[in-house]
This record gives structure tokens, C-alpha cells and sequence, in this order.
């Protein structure tokens, strides 16, 4: 974070006293109708942190990070880019070097318009964004969220869409739901014999809302392990390879999505059969 000189600083401050525009604070940082967003993207001195676009299944991330975005986590980032703006400034009346814009730390694009975001302002604690000829004061949240990585964004629930689960292929064993909603396990087993009907019904209900800790891309890697397949009410049958059954972690990979989803070992009973030989 830059900081100012306290000259600069007593400048500077005479400079915004007399170049406020005193009718700021319902602009908001970009007018932009979400329906009308083609690509959103945002870039650091490291370079893309993420870029999404929309699809007709939803938001996507594309790039290196390629993978479905979670949707109320791309319309909480959305939501920023309509941000109240607390001040408005001409670069004619402020010198954009002289708020880190000639160096920005970061670059936001909507449709190919660009947002450049300077220096903190050190009084409210509000950003420099650059935007055309005019320079805006928004709120530093808008650019500590803006500025998180892409995998922040990535959809990391196993079943997004699709329904409820009407059965699960186990490597062995399929749990289905029967006719009259009551869900059975065949064949059964030493293992899974202290397992009831609620069991098998709360099985079902944590891979519909399932939600891993981590989220990552995978390579496709498919040599001797596990699939489980799940089938939705919509017909969509979903397959996971079991990639990591471990004491530290279960991680399912998605040839799908292209990702890897990884749960603590402790909700391994929430997601997979106990084992025969356990």
C-alpha cells in the first residue's frame, strides 16, 4: 500500500476540496445491466487473476483456471462493479500518478471497458479507480474482493443442478431410491449392515448438497481407481473418480467439470460407504 508524504497529503486534500463533485454517492462505479456483461476479467502485476463469462448453463472461468463459477459467488462479484462511488475527479484536476494510477495494482474489464484501481486514500480508506478521464473514490472492500483469485469463484459443489439424486453407483454396491421413496443398498454387507433407511436417505442428501473445502483442476487421470456414478431426477448421470481415500482427505475428480473436489477425511462417512474390510 502506498503511502503518502504528509505535503503530498495537504495537497493532494486541497486538490479533492476543490474538484468534489458534491453530488456523488448514488454513481454507481459501472452501469452496466448483468444481462449485458459478455466477459468480466481481472488482472494484477502477476497477471489474469480470473476472467468469467457467461454460458447457457451459467458462469464459466476460462483461461488457465477453466472451470464452472459458483453463481451466487459471481453475483457477489458482480454486485461490486455497481459499487457507490463516494468521489469523483477529472484527471485534469488530479494528476493520476499522484494516486498510483500510472502503476495499478489492479486492472478490471467489462466488455473491454477498464477500471484501473491506484493507491489507497488514506483518510476513509477508499480506492483510486480510474475509469475514462474521470478518477472515482469507492470502497476498499470493492478491491480487496475484486482482487482475490479465480478459485475463490470456482463452483465447488459436486451436484449444482440436475435435481435430487435418484440413485448411487458405489464400486459394488448401488444405492437407489425404490418406488414408494424408501431407499435401499444392494448387495449389502458386513460393513454396511449397521446402516438403516435413514442412513442410506441422509447418504442420498449430503452428495445433493455436498460442497468441498477445495476446488482444483484436474488432469484426467484415471489409472485403477474407484467411479461412482450418480444419477439425477433429470436424467443427468454424474460420474467421480475416487482419486484420494486417505486418512487426511477423500478427493473425487469430475471429468465433467475437469475438477478435483477435496473433503476432510472426517466427512468420509458422509459421503462413501464404510468399508468391508475397515
Amino acid at each position: 500500500m502506498n503511502i503518502f508524504l504528509l505535503g503530498g497529503l495537504a495537497v493532494i486534500g486541497l486538490l479533492f476540496w476543490l474538484a468534489m463533485d458534491e453530488e456523488a454517492g448514488d454513481e454507481p462505479l459501472l452501469d452496466i445491466p448483468v444481462g449485458e456483461i459478455r466477459e468480466v476479467s481481472a488482472r494484477d502485476d502477476g497477471g489474469l487473476l480470473w476472467r468469467l463469462v457467461p454460458t447457457e448453463t451459467g458462469w464459466r472461468l476460462t483461461g488457465e483456471m477453466a472451470a464452472p463459477a459458483h453463481p451466487e459467488r459471481v453475483r457477489q462479484m458482480l454486485v461490486l462493479l455497481r459499487a457507490p462511488v463516494h468521489g469523483r475527479y477529472s484527471v485534469d484536476d488530479l494528476d493520476p500518478a499522484r494516486v498510483g494510477l500510472d502503476q495499478p495494482v489492479l486492472r478490471i474489464e467489462v466488455n473491454g471497458q477498464a477500471l484501473t484501481v491506484g493507491d489507497s486514500e488514506p483518510v476513509q480508506r477508499r480506492r483510486y479507480v480510474q475509469r475514462g478521464d474521470e478518477i472515482l473514490l469507492v470502497d476498499e472492500l470493492v478491491y480487496l474482493q475484486l482482487a482475490r483469485s479465480g478459485i475463490v469463484l470456482v463452483d465447488n459443489r459436486l451436484l449444482p443442478g440436475g435435481g435430487p439424486v435418484e440413485a448411487i453407483e458405489f464400486p459394488g454396491q448401488t444405492l437407489a431410491r425404490g418406488e414408494a421413496g424408501r431407499w435401499t443398498l444392494t448387495p449389502g454387507g458386513e460393513a454396511v449392515a449397521q446402516l438403516d433407511e435413514d442412513d442410506l436417505a441422509r447418504l442420498a442428501r449430503n452428495w445433493e448438497t455436498a460442497q468441498s473445502r477445495e476446488a482444483m483442476g484436474w488432469m484426467g487421470e484415471t489409472v485403477d481407481v474407484p467411479l461412482i456414478r450418480v444419477h439425477q431426477r433429470d436424467g443427468r448421470t454424474r460420474v467421480f473418480h475416487v482419486v484420494e481415500d486417505s486418512a487426511a482427505a477423500v478427493t473425487l475428480a469430475s471429468p465433467e467439470t475437469g475438477l478435483r473436489y477435496r473433503f476432510p477425511a472426517g466427512q468420509r462417512p458422509a459421503l462413501l460407504l464404510p468399508d468391508d474390510d475397515a
